[in-house]
């Protein structure tokens, strides 16, 4: 094969569960491929979704929505007095899912695996729409943000509640997939150079993520999605302090990045000459 006749590689794994309908995507790329450590990457991230930038929500917000609604007392009251005989039940089974994750917030302080778990619960999770409602009271955004005192697009804060809820419900078949999959690698890296990390290592040194719903019909090789798709993209550090950019999504996330490569080829070829 000719010298410089292939210049990258983006590689996909799809990972199926053995008792789950859902499968998971995971695709990496080198991040000089598609950009550089001085490009934006939100900027990037929406350029390869194809959705407007504020409707990604970063780890940095998630952190903060997630902080808020979890030291909120209102779902509590709320089911406390529900008219439900149901609720000496609920209380200690949503008691304990409450701790666990205020538990789980708190080891994974600082780091983007907290947002990458929660993320994989919501593209698992049976029901991906974006639920109106948070714990049975109708959900409005611009009152809810406020009272939270979070500053974020009311498309980001959708997805952020909606990743909460998802994480907050997910099932014990849905976690022992999570931690399978933490355990698999994912290669990286350009080949026939190609190494390989666990996808917990990268997360582990995962310096920025952000999480955005999937625009239907406008991105290149997908077509007819269902509302209710997203992409998370993860921007780490790899074997060999290759700077990676990693995207979890619940459709096959690979097409984008070539979509981008294409891009960023015909962008470094100019224009097409027309001969006189």
């Amino acid at each position: 094969m000719p010298v410089g006749a292939v210049s990258g590689s983006v590689i996909q794994r799809t990972f199926v569960g053995a008792d789950l309908p859902e499968a998971l995507f995971a695709a990496s790329v080198p991040l000089s491929e598609v950009g550089n450590e001085r490009t934006d990457f939100n900027r990037l991230v929406s350029e390869i979704i194809a959705v407007p930038s504020n409707a990604l929500l970063d780890d940095s917000q998630y952190r903060a929505l997630a902080h808020q609604l979890t030291t909120q007392d209102w779902p509590r009251r709320w089911l406390r007095y529900a008219p439900s005989p149901y609720w000496e039940e609920w209380a200690p089974a949503w008691e304990r899912r409450e701790q666990d994750l205020v538990q789980e917030m708190q080891s994974r302080e600082g780091s983007v695996r907290l947002f990458a778990e929660h993320s994989v619960a919501l593209m698992l999770s049976g029901d991906r729409q974006l639920a109106p409602y948070w714990f049975g009271g109708p959900l409005f955004p611009d009152e809810f943000r406020r009272r939270l005192g979070v500053e974020m697009d009311e498309a980001a804060f959708g997805t952020g509640v909606a990743c909460l809820s998802a994480r907050l419900q997910r099932s014990e078949r849905a976690s022992r997939f999570t931690k399978a999959v933490l355990n698999y690698d994912l290669p990286h890296g350009n080949s026939p150079r190609a190494s390989s990390d666990s996808l917990l290592r990268l997360l582990d040194s995962g310096k920025k993520m952000c999480l955005a719903p999937m625009a239907a019909g406008g991105t290149y090789g997908i077509a007819q999605l269902s509302q209710g798709h997203y992409v998370a993209a993860i921007l780490s550090v790899g074997t060999g302090s290759v700077m990676t950019l990693i995207l979890l999504g619940s459709v096959a996330v690979g097409s984008l990045l070539v979509a981008r490569l294409a891009q960023r080829r015909a962008e470094a070829q100019g224009p097409p000459t027309v001969a006189a």
